[in-house]
């Protein structure tokens, strides 16, 4: 049943299947009753939306956890990103104070693209596989990949991550990642 809150698309073409058919009876047989149906129709989108809305998943609060990392690392906002990050991932959080002395970033785009998780341990966990797209410039000149003249050279970087992550409170947050092979 999470394909009731979790996407749209199942309950907008029901709805469209119901109407298609109220209207195609009633134009055929022009009883007013077919008229029903087509308002059916609509509550059953309007109740179906709604629930959609309502019900937050824990796949729509990883997504949403990720997104605020990305706009954080757009506003250049190193504490919002270090916030979704485990306090004990030392290394990850050093990565991502020296990423943010050694590049401004103008535009990042994340997907998720697959999200395990595993609810028998405590706390929750999830393996969360993402690709993204990373615009922005270097700015350090401790930059070991960067040449003095390289530097200010724009660059995107494309690629796909695997992150793991848990649960604390209301919040998930990174523990780990590494670049995803298939």
């Amino acid at each position: 049943m999470s394909w009731l809150y979790e996407q749209t698309w199942p309950t907008i073409a029901i709805s469209g299947c119901i109407a298609a058919l109220a209207i195609t009876l009633f134009f055929q047989s022009r009883r007013p009753a077919y008229l029903l149906g087509i308002l059916a129709a609509g509550g059953v989108l309007a109740l179906g939306l709604w629930i959609e809305a309502a019900v937050v998943t824990e796949n729509e609060e990883i997504e949403e956890s990720l997104n605020a990392v990305a706009e954080a690392i757009e506003a250049g906002d190193l504490d919002t990103v270090l916030s979704y990050i485990a306090p004990e991932s030392y290394q990850l959080r050093a990565e991502a104070r020296l990423f943010s002395l050694q590049q401004s970033i103008s535009s990042v785009k994340v997907t998720v693209q697959r999200v395990d998780i595993t609810r028998s341990s405590s706390p929750i966990r999830a393996r969360v596989r993402i690709s993204g797209t990373v615009k922005g410039k270097d700015v350090a000149s401790n930059n070991p990949k960067r040449t003095p003249d390289k530097l200010r050279e724009e660059f995107v970087y494309m690629g796909r991550l695997e992150l793991w992550m848990y649960k604390e409170g209301d919040r998930w947050l990174i523990e780990r990642h590494e670049k995803f092979r298939e």
